[in-house]
């Protein structure tokens, strides 16, 4: 396996704005769990980032287990 700290924050950073357009989130979970590793106070940023992204968004789905969702 191969060492995470070989990777620039940057570099992880770019490969979870990817996963995201790609829609593969298990790979932005993955990502985000290495750039902690590599840089905890950044990782803390994106996540918050990426959390209220998704709570802008989720205010316009429907809830689960509502009658229209």
């Amino acid at each position: 396996m191969a060492d995470v700290r070989q990777y620039a924050p940057g570099e992880i950073e770019a490969g979870i704005a990817e996963a995201i357009r790609a829609r593969d989130f298990p790979a932005v979970v993955s990502l985000l769990k290495m750039l902690a590793t590599v840089d905890p106070h950044r990782a803390g940023v994106v996540y918050g980032a990426t959390l209220a992204v998704l709570d802008a968004h989720g205010k316009d789905a429907p809830r689960e287990g509502t009658a229209s969702g």
